[in-house]
């Protein structure tokens, strides 16, 4: 099942924010592993506590001392508490693992090169791998003080919140893989790639149950994962977002022009940036996805619509598909996470960087 999305883990299973045993569809937690996510969480708060204590006798305007101490302590709360999660509710990724299991034995689902997205995988792995080695390689020019431990600190801490999202990325890349599969089995004269043997007949001669049934161990699947990362997403969000809004403040009112001081601030800026643009994307294209079958059920050319006569029998599916709408939220509904939130992020990073730019710089 993790196969194809091994690429976006990887870094997860180095940073010690995947405590289980992964085989096959299955998850477990082993005390190595878990001691092993103890270690890096506390070599974690050791880093940020260090790179705030020496970057503090760096500056001298207290908005950007206080800036930088928030986004540190903002960057390890997110690794904390994805560490705290993915332990404390590992039942709900079983459980949403398990759903996902029950769509691949009743659907067959098998990997292609129509459903595989490895490629993409590995280029967001090497982009994002790129960009915090560029910090740190340009934090380590422009420190004098403390140049190798202030490198390892900046790739330590955004490398770590990265690979987590990567992690969050994958699991939501598993449930959009199937929802495209899912899609193609619903109206197949649309899909000519498809080569999957369904249910009963190859001939895709599906039933409206059927289709209920595969949509709903999916959005269950969906549900759950989304239980599990509520919190997170909204911490995740609000950390990129304060980390890109600091970052540019420095830029248009440096106190270091050099041009790896600049480097450092844009590629931390765009880094942030990237991860709130995977979040957002991920999750708006597989709820996009996930909805879109619902209305493929009842379209002229679905397996359903051959068998018209059929619909009147199954209300309960019919009612199912009319009210289910599945959306991935933050802080349990209050915030919508899909692609209009980057706009009111925009918006709001906008709004507080003119307050912050005006506000005084020096304490009375």
């Amino acid at each position: 099942m993790f196969h194809d999305v091994e690429s976006l883990i990887w870094g997860a299973k180095l940073f010690g924010s995947i405590p289980y045993k992964i085989s096959d569809h299955k998850i477990k937690l082993t005390k190595l592993r878990i001691s092993y996510c103890v270690f890096m969480s506390a070599v974690m708060i050791a880093t940020v506590g260090f790179a705030v204590y020496f970057d503090s006798n760096d500056l001298d305007d207290i908005k950007s001392i206080l800036l930088m101490k928030t986004r540190s302590g903002l960057s390890c709360t997110c690794f904390l508490i994805d560490s705290i999660i993915t332990i404390y509710l590992n039942n709900h990724l079983i459980s949403a693992l398990d759903h996902i299991h029950v769509y691949d034995l009743f659907a067959k689902f098998k990997y292609n090169k129509y459903y595989s997205n490895e490629n993409l995988c590995q280029i967001i792995t090497i982009i994002m791998s790129a960009c915090w080695a560029g910090v740190g390689y340009a934090v380590y020019k422009i420190d004098s003080s403390y140049p190798l431990f202030n490198c390892f600190a900046y790739i330590f801490v955004y490398g770590g919140t990265s690979v987590q999202i990567l992690k969050f990325a994958a699991i939501i890349l598993l449930l959009y893989q199937r929802f495209n599969h899912l899609s193609d089995l619903v109206l197949p004269q649309l899909s000519k790639r498809i080569k999957v043997k369904i249910i009963n007949q190859i001939s895709y001669d599906l039933r409206l149950d059927d289709i209920w049934w595969l949509h709903y161990n999916l959005s269950s699947a969906a549900e759950e994962i989304n239980r599990v990362y509520s919190v997170q997403l909204l911490i995740w969000i609000f950390s990129f977002s304060l980390n890109g809004l600091s970052r540019i403040y420095t830029l248009i009112t440096p106190e270091d022009d050099s041009v790896f001081s600049k480097l450092r601030d844009i590629l931390c800026a765009t880094g942030c940036f990237i991860n709130l643009l995977i979040i957002t994307v991920f999750c708006h294209v597989t709820s996009k996805k996930a909805n879109r079958v619902r209305e493929n059920v009842f379209a002229p050319y679905s397996v359903v619509a051959k068998n018209s006569h059929l619909i009147q029998e199954h209300s309960p599916a019919i009612v199912y598909f009319c009210v289910k709408k599945l959306s991935f939220t933050a802080a349990s509904g209050f915030i919508h996470v899909h692609l209009p939130l980057l706009l009111s992020i925009a918006g709001a990073m906008t709004t507080y960087l003119v307050i912050i730019y005006k506000s005084p710089s020096k304490l009375a």
